[in-house]
């Protein structure tokens, strides 16, 4: 393999790394420390959203790797922590029933 070919070799691996390797990294780095927040924020009273797609409030803290969460009137679940997505912003549900 002469050294042009060579060269050629690894300019095209570094085109690959820049394009494609990197801008992954960094969105699931980006998730990771959003997850992290999430789960930092987690109280009990606060209003959230599982990975199921249960709307829900919290009910205990985390603890043993569990979350009670309660997705109606006197209907607690127990969800692991990591489950939850997203915390629901004061005022969502009427920002949603706007849309419908």
């Amino acid at each position: 393999m002469s050294a042009a070919a060579f060269a050629i070799v690894v300019v095209g691996l570094v085109v690959i790394w820049i394009v494609f390797v990197r801008p992954a990294r960094r969105r699931q780095r980006e998730a990771i420390e959003r997850q992290s927040r999430i789960q930092e924020g987690i109280v009990p009273g606060t209003e959230v959203i599982t990975a199921g797609g249960m709307y829900g409030t919290v009910a205990s803290h985390p603890r043993d790797g569990v979350v009670d969460v309660e997705i109606a009137e006197g209907v607690v679940v127990r969800v692991d922590p990591r489950a939850i997505v997203d915390v629901v912003p004061a005022g969502g549900d009427e920002a949603a029933d706007s849309g419908a």
